[in-house]
C-alpha cells in the first residue's frame, strides 16, 4: 500500500478496506478500497485535515453532480459520508489509468486522440443531464488501457442553464476569453476548453499523425477556440464528430444507449427527507411505489443528503460477496457507533457507551433481503429504518411504527423534459405520446427511451410499434439493405443530435430510388436544416418531398397544413 501518513487505515469506514493511495495532495487524498459488502474496487476521496469550507463544497457538488448522472461510463457514486476523525468522504466507482495529461508527456506512448473524442462524448451526456463540467482539461480526462477517456472531477460542475451560468472556477490555459470578462460558463465555453485540450495535444503529439490529419485537426482545434463564442460549434457533440471525422476515428460504442438525468425528483426527496427527521429510535418508514418509479435513486440521494449534513447514516443492500446481512448490518452499523458490532446485535444493547446516536438505516430492495434478523435488531437498538419495500416488509424489521411514503409519478411537464433531454431530436408531440404511452414513471421512460434509441422516429405510429403495438412503422425498409442502412445511418445521427455527421452522411447518397427513400431523405434534410437553425430551408427540403410523401408509405407521417398566399406551408 502506498505511503499516505494522512489518512491511517483505521480510520476507514469499515466496510472499506484500503489498497492503495492511487494520489495525495494538498487537498486530500484518493484511495483504491474493496468493498467488503459488493467486492467491488472503488475509489474513496477524502479530504485533508485543514480542508476548508471550499474544499467540503466541491466535494459535495461533485457527490450531487454524479448522483444526478446515469449513464455511458460517468463514474457513479457510491457513498458520501464523514470518517472516524470527521473528515468528509466521497466513495464512488474506481475509474482505473492515466490523466491524459501524463499521457501526452509519452513519446509514441498511449493512444490520445480516442480519449479526447470519448470524453467529448461523455461531456454531452453532462450537459444533457442538465450540468456543465466547469473544468475540462488533460488532468481530468483519465485514459483507460482500452484507449478511452473517461472525465472525472466534477467540484466544479454547475446547473445547465440557456443562458448560462456563474463559473465555479477557472484553469485559465483551458478557460474561454468571455470568462476572464465575468461572463457566464457555456456550453460553448466548454467546447473552448476541449478545443484547448486538442491543441494542447496537437503541440505535444501532433507530429506522430500524418500531415492531412494533423491539419484536419487543427482546423478543428481553431474552431472549438474561436475567440467569438459564437464562432463555436454550438454544441460538444458537433465538436466530437467533427473530430472523430478528422481522425478517421470509429463512432463511439455507447452511440445506442442514450443519457439518462435525475430530474423532477427534488420535491419528492424534500419531502421524503422531512418525514426521516421526525422520526423516532426504532421507526420506520416504508417508501412504496410501483416498479420504476425511482425509489433506489431517492434512496441514494436520501443517504448523500444526510451524509452532507454529517448525520450518521447506513446503507444496507444484499451482499454479493458472501456476507451474511448480519455481518452487512454490522460492518455498516459499527463505522458510525462501534458498540453496534455483531456482537452487540444479537444482545440488542439500546444505546451506544459514548452517547453517539445509533444511525438512520437506509434499507435498499428490503423485498429480496431474507435474512431481516439483524436489522430487527438495529432497529431494537435505536436506529431508524428507511425501507424501500411494502410497509409489511418494513413491519417485520423495525420494533417501533412503520409510516408509509408512497413515491408520486413524475409531473407531466418534467416526464416530457426526461425524454427531451434524452432524445432531444424527438418532437415536441412525439415526447407526449411516448409519456402518455408509457406513463410517467422515470423507469418505465428509460426502458421506453432505450428501445427508441437509434430507431427511425418520425410518427406516432413509429413510437408504438417499437413499443409493442399493432400499428406497423410510418417509413418501411427499403428493397436496398446498403442504401436503408445508410439512410438509418443519417437518420440516428440525427436522433442523437450530430447534425455535422448526418449532413455528410447525406451528401455522400446518390439521388433517392423511387418515392420512399425520396421522401426519407427529404425529410432528413429538413430535420438537419433545423438542426442548424435554418427554419426557411427546412420549409423548402419539405415541400421537395411533399408529393412523394403523401403519395408513398410516409403519408401517415406527414403533417400537411394549409397555405398562405405565397403558396408556402404555414
Amino acid at each position: 500500500m502506498a505511503d499516505a501518513p494522512d489518512v491511517p487505515a483505521e480510520v476507514f469506514p469499515p466496510r472499506y478496506e484500503p489498497i492503495q493511495c492511487l494520489g495525495a495532495g494538498g487537498g486530500g487524498a484518493v484511495w483504491a478500497v474493496r468493498d467488503r459488502v459488493s467486492d467491488r474496487v472503488l475509489a474513496l476521496k477524502v479530504l485533508s485535515r485543514d480542508a476548508g469550507e471550499a474544499e467540503i463544497d466541491a466535494l459535495v457538488q461533485e457527490a450531487v453532480a454524479l448522483s444526478g448522472l446515469e449513464g455511458l461510463g460517468v463514474p457513479r457514486v457510491v457513498a458520501f459520508g464523514a470518517l472516524a476523525d470527521k473528515r468528509r468522504y466521497m466513495v464512488r466507482e474506481l475509474v482505473e489509468g492515466r490523466s491524459l495529461d501524463e499521457v501526452l508527456q509519452d513519446e509514441g506512448g498511449a493512444p490520445w486522440l480516442e480519449p479526447i473524442a470519448s470524453a467529448a462524448d461523455q461531456l454531452t451526456v453532462v450537459h444533457r443531464s442538465g450540468l456543465l463540467h466547469g473544468d475540462v482539461k488533460p488532468a481530468n480526462i483519465i485514459v483507460g488501457e482500452a484507449g478511452r477517456g473517461t472525465l472525472v472531477d466534477l467540484g466544479l460542475a454547475a446547473p445547465w442553464r440557456e443562458d448560462g451560468t456563474a463559473a465555479r472556477g477557472l484553469t485559465p490555459k483551458y478557460a474561454a476569453p468571455e470568462l476572464f470578462e465575468g461572463q457566464p460558463l457555456t456550453v460553448r465555453a466548454e467546447v473552448y476548453a476541449l478545443g484547448a485540450t486538442l491543441g494542447e495535444a496537437l503541440a505535444r503529439r501532433g507530429d506522430e499523425l500524418p500531415e492531412d490529419v494533423r491539419l484536419a485537426l487543427a482546423r478543428v482545434t481553431a474552431r472549438a477556440t474561436e475567440t467569438a463564442a459564437a464562432a463555436r460549434w454550438p454544441s460538444v457533440d458537433e465538436l466530437a464528430s467533427a473530430l472523430r471525422h478528422a481522425a478517421a476515428l470509429p463512432s463511439p460504442p455507447s452511440l445506442e444507449e442514450a443519457p439518462w438525468p435525475v430530474l423532477g425528483l427534488d420535491a419528492t426527496a424534500h419531502a421524503l427527507l422531512a418525514k426521516v427527521r421526525g422520526l423516532e429510535p426504532g421507526q420506520a418508514i416504508a417508501v412504496e411505489g410501483p416498479p420504476g418509479a425511482g425509489r433506489t435513486t431517492l434512496a441514494r440521494r436520501l443517504a448523500w443528503t444526510l451524509g452532507v449534513e454529517g448525520r450518521p447514516v447506513a446503507v444496507i443492500e444484499s451482499a454479493r460477496s458472501g456476507l451474511a446481512m448480519k455481518d452487512v448490518v454490522a460492518l455498516e452499523l459499527a463505522q458510525h457507533s462501534p458498540r453496534l458490532s455483531s456482537a452487540t446485535l444479537t444482545t440488542g444493547a439500546p444505546a451506544d457507551a459514548t452517547g453517539a446516536p445509533p444511525p438512520i438505516v437506509i434499507v435498499d430492495d428490503a423485498e429480496g433481503l431474507v435474512d431481516r434478523a439483524a436489522l430487527e435488531q438495529a432497529s431494537l437498538a435505536g436506529a431508524r429504518l428507511v425501507v424501500i419495500g411494502t410497509r409489511a416488509t418494513a413491519q417485520t424489521m423495525a420494533r417501533g411504527s412503520v409510516t408509509a411514503f408512497s413515491v408520486p409519478a413524475l409531473d407531466a411537464h418534467v416526464a416530457i423534459e426526461l425524454v427531451q433531454r434524452s432524445m432531444p431530436s424527438l418532437p415536441d408531440a412525439l415526447r407526449a405520446h411516448l409519456v402518455e404511452r408509457v406513463g410517467r414513471r422515470p423507469g418505465t421512460l428509460r426502458a421506453a427511451v432505450r428501445a427508441l434509441a437509434g430507431q427511425a422516429i418520425v410518427s406516432k405510429e413509429d413510437v408504438d410499434a417499437v413499443l409493442g403495438t399493432r400499428s406497423r412503422p410510418s417509413v418501411p425498409p427499403s428493397t436496398s439493405g446498403t442504401r436503408d442502412e445508410a439512410i438509418e445511418a443519417v437518420e440516428k445521427a440525427i436522433e442523437m443530435g450530430r447534425v455535422d455527421e448526418a449532413a455528410r452522411a447525406l451528401s455522400e447518397l446518390l439521388a433517392p430510388r423511387g418515392p420512399a427513400e425520396h421522401a426519407r431523405m427529404g425529410i432528413a434534410a429538413a430535420r438537419v436544416a433545423l438542426g442548424r437553425g435554418d427554419t426557411s430551408r427546412a420549409i423548402t427540403e419539405l415541400e421537395a418531398v411533399e408529393a412523394a410523401a403523401l403519395g408513398g408509405p410516409s403519408r401517415r407521417a406527414w403533417r400537411p397544413r394549409r397555405r398562405g398566399p405565397a403558396g408556402r406551408l404555414l
